[in-house]
């Protein structure tokens, strides 16, 4: 690893974000090659170690998004999805929900008290249909 020459000023933004444990396991374990390791900067291996979102990370650290776990990679690809069609996403979902509480409430009295409860079965019938709409595209 190659010395750390802005420690002292990085100690000096503030607290540090906690260890990721299974980032730690990879470069301990040699899931990293260590010629790879060996070519960090210590502040390489710190952001790694510590900051759960790649896009977050310099540059010249993009290659050890491929080092990541399978499923680790998943939630990143589809948080930049999730990005990328918010505006879809946010103006279907607030239809639905405006369109589905307004109904609820002139047919059945809902109250603010139940808002729990509705968001709890709107989540899984969001859930069914997401896993149906999966299927049908297999």
């Amino acid at each position: 690893m190659q010395p750390d020459t802005n420690r002292e000023e990085r100690l000096a933004e503030g607290p540090k974000k906690p260890l990721i444990p299974g980032r730690v396991m990879l470069i301990g374990e040699e899931g990293i090659p260590r010629e790879i390791i060996d070519g960090l900067q210590d502040q390489h291996i710190e952001i790694f170690t510590r900051e759960p979102d790649p896009a977050k990370w310099p540059s010249e650290m993009a290659h050890l998004v491929h080092y990541l776990p399978r499923e680790e990679r998943l939630r990143i690809g589809l948080f930049n999805m999730f990005e990328k069609h918010r505006d879809i996403l946010e103006g279907a979902i607030q239809a639905w929900v405006r369109s589905v509480w307004t109904d609820l409430r002139d047919e059945t009295s809902a109250l603010d008290s139940d808002r729990e409860a509705v968001i709890e079965e709107m989540v899984k019938y969001l859930r069914e249909s997401i896993l149906q709409l999966l299927e049908d595209v297999r």
